[in-house]
């Protein structure tokens, strides 16, 4: 069986924070050891991307490991794509140092990074994964775990047009299972733009979730992103609408990119992204990209920049070890982690007494990104999929923030006291709500109303809450749905009605009676009986008999009339 992500080697203490090494395979730090102690207990770093040539690193690795800092090792290459394959003793010599991943190639979407006369001949795609698939053989045979290489972000073949075209290859060419038990590198740089910002150019930082998609299409399950090159570098201004990267903001978003990953930034990041090696911790005498060092930077007197201090004030007043979905329980057994910071607490002794019935309006991944957002000020305590699968972002305890004041039944402030369940569907009267999804639905609406008590007619829509806009959710029939998740039939039996007609004595006459009116309407003729009340499932009824058919609905549902012949 290929394995999960639970399976796959993390650092013990892991936390997803990383660097990535200078960018001179040569170079290494004077003292391994006394560097090793600094990342790790004064930054920390629990993940360190190594460029290595050859072996010439084995021994920072393997203190690096030691230390309990996982170790990606790159080989670099000059101009790798498409003919270089590692060498299986290298591998293994970095595997008995402690590593698990292994680069071997480098933004395959630049040409610079090609023989010039096979990438000017095309096909690189093609290459890329055939190269692959040569260097997974290797790394898999010395007991490694490959990665798919990385390609920069745009690029001379724009990367998510690479991504796509070569999962397809994977597909086509019955390749997908040679991807069991690898990861996905990725270059997570965010460029200038905002941290939540997403467009269809795919630059911007979350774009991991669109990758992790893509594996999930293909693969059928998420596959560790490991962003081996990652964060923002100080005098970035690529998008002129937004302001250029300065020192004050090369610290502030890039700690708050590794904050993310745990629980002062609320656990922002999806599990498949493991970790978040930044550009570039020192240049360790090596001069080519020292503008972009955290340490001992060329273009600031050879000087630390301000982020290091930030993130050593950081961790040393809130460190933590991540947890995963795996690791942190739902409320409700079947449901996956994604919490929203977008929550308060219930009034003291109050308890979940109603549950309302959202739809997102919009896909998955923009409904969980707008839920999750601290500025959108909007959560619900879960989330449904189209394909059935259910997120919890908010705890039950807590009252999440769905349908802002609100008022039910004359009860102000619905948010303190409900429950908000999410359905992804664009709200639009023509989208479907699929079987998979309603399903889930109902088995989350039975378990809420089991657990605190919830009667049927506290299963609501948002529209049906006092001063919320509507329709929402379209075309959701709450007295089906009601039905389904008291596992009731919509109308008792025939038997039933029967006999509760015939049970019934006397005759009373209203002329405004909803019975009266419907049996005029329907030339149903004269009451036979009194109206009279019986139960089904748990469904207290009213009905009356009439001598063309006996007539009920339910108790308070005067509109919803239906009929049977004697």
């Amino acid at each position: 069986m290929p394995m999960m992500l639970r399976d796959y080697p993390r650092p013990v203490d892991d936390n997803g924070w990383g660097f990535h090494d200078s960018a001179g395979y040569h170079k290494k730090p004077g003292d391994v050891p006394g560097y090793a102690e600094y990342l790790y207990e004064k930054l920390g770093t629990r993940w360190f991307k190594a460029l290595v040539g050859g072996r010439n690193k084995t021994d920072m690795v393997s203190t690096f490991s030691a230390q309990g800092i996982e170790v990606i090792v790159r080989f670099w290459s000059l101009k790798p794509h498409p003919h270089y394959v590692v060498s299986e003793g290298d591998v293994r010599a970095y595997v008995d140092a402690g590593a698990h991943y292994f680069e071997w190639g480098n933004e395959p979407n630049l040409g610079t990074e090609w023989d010039s006369n096979e990438w000017a001949s095309g096909d690189v795609v093609a290459k890329i994964c055939q190269q692959f698939l040569r260097n997974a053989e290797v790394i898999k045979a010395a007991g490694g775990i490959p990665c798919l290489p990385a390609p920069t972000p745009g690029g001379d073949y724009a990367h998510r047009t690479f991504y796509r075209e070569a999962f397809e290859w994977f597909h086509a060419n019955d390749h997908i299972s040679d991807l069991d038990d690898c990861a996905v590198a990725i270059h997570n740089r965010p460029l200038n733009h905002p941290l939540d910002y997403v467009d269809d150019s795919g630059c911007h930082f979350l774009d991991y979730e669109w990758i992790d998609a893509l594996v999930n299409q293909h693969v059928g399950r998420s596959l560790p992103l490991l962003a081996t090159e990652a964060g923002y570098e100080p005098g970035w201004w690529q998008d002129p609408r937004y302001p250029r990267i300065d020192l004050q903001k090369h610290s502030l978003y890039n700690v708050e990119i590794l904050r993310s990953f745990g629980p002062y930034g609320l656990y922002r990041w999806n599990d498949p992204l493991f970790c978040q090696c930044m550009w570039i911790v020192d240049n360790f005498g090596h001069s080519p990209f020292g503008f972009a060092a955290w340490h001992n930077n060329a273009n600031h007197g050879n000087k630390h920049l301000p982020v290091v201090d930030a993130l050593q004030a950081e961790w040393s007043t809130r460190p933590f070890v991540r947890a995963f979905c795996w690791d942190r329980p739902t409320d409700f057994s079947g449901a996956v982690w994604r919490g929203s910071p977008n929550l308060s607490m219930r009034s003291e002794g109050t308890v979940p007494s109603l549950v309302v019935l959202h739809a997102s309006g919009e896909d998955f991944q923009s409904a969980l990104r707008r839920l999750r957002s601290p500025d959108s000020g909007w959560s619900v305590h879960y989330l449904i999929s189209r394909s059935g699968k259910i997120y919890q972002l908010v705890r039950e305890a807590q009252a999440a923030w769905h349908v802002g004041g609100g008022e039910w039944n004359g009860r102000p402030e619905v948010d303190d006291f409900s429950i908000g369940v999410m359905l992804v569907n664009l709200n639009d009267g023509q989208e479907p709500y699929p079987n998979a999804q309603i399903e889930s639905a109902v088995s989350l609406t039975r378990y809420l109303v089991d657990l605190y008590g919830i009667p049927a007619e506290d299963i609501a829509t948002r529209a049906m809450v006092k001063g919320q806009p509507g329709p929402d959710p379209v075309d959701l029939d709450i007295l089906t749905f009601r039905a389904q998740v008291f596992e009731l039939d919509q109308e008792p039996d025939d038997e039933t009605i029967r006999e509760s007609a015939w049970g019934a004595s006397g005759i009373a006459y209203d002329p405004q009676s909803p019975f009266v009116i419907y049996a005029r309407e329907h030339r149903l003729g004269h009451p036979e009986t009194t109206e009279f009340d019986f139960v089904e499932e748990g469904i207290v009824y009213r009905g009356q008999g009439f001598s063309g058919a006996i007539i009920s609905y339910p108790e308070s549902q005067p509109n919803q009339i239906s009929e049977i012949r004697w």
